[in-house]
């Protein structure tokens, strides 16, 4: 293991604005994307990385520099030809129509208790899911490449960029039908092989080609139940990156765990100093420069729908918006997330309702406390509790 701490030290890395709970869900995104990203948009992939923050807290990283090129290339074509998000995004539209079908299918073979047939439709669609992670980052590259040159192109242009920030809206209920059908064959598999460990425990801690190769059964009840364990114990890390040897694989012994953790650590003290005093995100929209108010904490939409809330005149702080939150968000003063870009859910749903936001401050629903008062500069990026 000492080659893959070697390599990852040499190169430059920045932090996704986004924490993420399934090990499984992530590497299914990159199903394949080697393959894919060249095949499909001529271009490379730009490396990852899914590193334990905390045992239980998986935070995204980037290859800096890859990064710069991919999106460099994206701007490119979005600025010589805006059709090219449209295009894209209606493929993409299609696609979720068969990944919607194969669903349908899966879950009735599932009722028919029909393994054989469930597994095979549950690879098709870790397969079409591949595809759609593919295009979603091209998609989201190219969506944020326009949305900052928004003040220099035509007004087509502009209609590229509306029919993107629905698209956004879109896939996220997408993906959530898509993944209880996926949660519904791992059950499948479980039962089917008597495994002790709970469904959602092997979406957390195993990657995609993990589940597959138990479900196909090269990797035995055991393996997979020491694995978990291993996981939980030490954390895990996951490396989808160009050099063959480290793509789509999982390290979870303590000793590189705990260097990749150190390591990421300090690059993330680096990258995003901030105090109690001094929460820094980015403004997504500002109609004025300060704005003051009360705060309420709704971490993520399971504890909105259960509790909803009334947040006229409150500032709302949460992890990341998603659809789910539209009925509460009409009369809110402001929206402040831990996670999310500049086409993040917020902050297109700021710049439609013009509700001021700061996306991307990573710690504020661990800092901020419900009737808080709060000042937020929209042209710093900053939250200060008075």
């Amino acid at each position: 293991m000492k080659s893959i701490i070697q390599q990852i030290k040499k190169t430059k890395w920045f932090f996704g604005i986004r924490r993420e709970e399934s090990l499984f869900f992530y590497s299914a995104k990159y199903y394949n994307r080697e393959k894919l990203t060249k095949r499909q948009y001529g271009s490379n992939f730009v490396e990852s990385v899914l590193f334990p923050r905390e045992k239980h807290n998986l935070i995204r990283l980037f290859n800096l520099n890859q990064s710069k090129i991919f999106h460099s290339e994206s701007e490119k074509k979005i600025l010589k030809d805006p059709t090219v998000l449209e295009k894209n995004i209606s493929k993409d539209y299609t696609l979720w129509k068969r990944i919607d079908a194969l669903s349908n299918k899966l879950k009735n073979s599932i009722k028919q208790n029909d393994y054989n047939f469930s597994l095979k439709l549950f690879k098709k669609l870790i397969e079409k899911y591949g595809v759609y992670g593919t295009d979603f980052f091209v998609i989201f590259s190219q969506g944020m490449k326009l949305e900052q040159n928004k003040d220099n192109v035509n007004k087509s242009a502009l209609r590229s960029l509306e029919k993107h920030n629905k698209w956004r809206n879109t896939v996220a209920f997408e993906e959530e039908k898509l993944g209880k059908v996926l949660f519904c064959f791992i059950k499948f598999l479980t039962k089917k092989t008597g495994l002790k460990v709970a469904p959602l425990q092997l979406m957390k801690y195993l990657s995609v080609r993990e589940v597959i190769g138990f479900a196909e059964g090269r990797i035995n009840n055991k393996q997979i139940e020491s694995k978990v364990k291993a996981r939980k114990q030490n954390g895990c890390a996951f490396f989808y990156l160009r050099n063959k040897k480290y793509q789509g694989i999982v390290i979870d012994d303590k000793k590189t765990t705990k260097q990749l953790t150190s390591h990421f650590s300090k690059l993330l003290k680096v990258q995003k100093a901030q105090s109690l005093n001094g929460i820094i995100g980015q403004s997504a929209f500002s109609a004025k420069n300060k704005v003051k108010g009360e705060i309420i904490v709704i971490k993520d939409k399971n504890i909105l729908q259960k509790i909803k809330p009334n947040l006229a005149n409150k500032i709302l702080v949460t992890t990341q918006t998603s659809p789910h939150f539209l009925p509460y968000l009409k009369k809110v003063k402001a929206i402040i997330t831990d996670e999310g870009g500049i086409t993040s859910h917020a902050a297109i749903i700021s710049r439609e309702f013009k509700i001021p936001c700061i996306i991307g401050t990573q710690n504020a629903t661990r800092v901020l406390k419900n009737n808080d008062m709060v000042e937020l500069d929209l042209k710093c990026g900053t939250i200060k509790i008075l």
